[in-house]
């Protein structure tokens, strides 16, 4: 068929392959319009932020989840078998005695336990733990994790609640140490989480 443009400037007659190579460029395409290997594994689709540069703390009773602690993120796949890589940086504190904790990661409310240890015994199964030596000390707990989205359309968060192992109840603080005294000796934070999706 030979080429031929008619009179609104629509081009026909032109065969796959038949423009030189490189004369279509990125600026040429449309947003969305690449597809294939253009478009391919292992692509950032998308880049999500939540957290907390604010201070808060919560009396949590011994064994138990404080589930608000604001280092949440929520993010809304756009294909169910896509892979959501978390990383996340978690400033805290706790009464003691013993001054540990840990960290549980939560997914849709519940606990994705695939990213937690290996079952042990007795011993309760953490995604990260940190303890906390001092009266005017911050530990930061820094994870990653690749989950598997499951669904897509909808937004899904994920949330780092914390864990109270002691048989009694304690004070846990997000951002700030246990003294908190208004001096260069003590530190205020900011606790992070970035949800990323990643095309597979």
């Amino acid at each position: 068929m030979p080429i031929s443009i008619n009179g609104s400037g629509t081009v026909t007659g032109v065969s796959v392959g038949g423009l030189p190579d490189g004369i279509v460029d990125t600026d040429m395409l449309a947003d969305g319009a690449a597809t294939g290997v253009k478009n391919g594994a292992g692509r950032v689709l998308q880049v999500v932020q939540g957290g907390s540069n604010a201070v808060s703390s919560a009396s949590v009773n011994g064994g138990s989840l404080w589930e608000s602690t604001g280092i949440n993120v929520t993010i809304t796949p756009s294909n169910s078998s896509n892979k959501i890589l978390l990383i996340a940086s978690v400033n805290l504190a706790v009464t003691g005695p013993q001054n540990n904790q840990g960290i549980i990661l939560r997914k849709g409310g519940s606990t994705l336990t695939a990213a937690n240890a290996a079952a042990a015994g007795s011993r309760m199964t953490l995604m990260s733990a940190e303890t906390t030596a001092t009266n005017d000390s911050v530990n930061t707990v820094n994870f990653n994790y690749l989950d598997t989205a499951g669904s897509s359309g909808s937004g899904i968060q994920y949330r780092c609640d914390l864990y109270n192992p002691s048989s009694i109840t304690r004070t846990s603080y997000i951002n700030r140490s246990i003294g908190d005294s208004d001096s260069a000796y003590f530190a205020r934070c900011s606790s992070w989480i970035v949800a990323m999706e990643i095309k597979v």
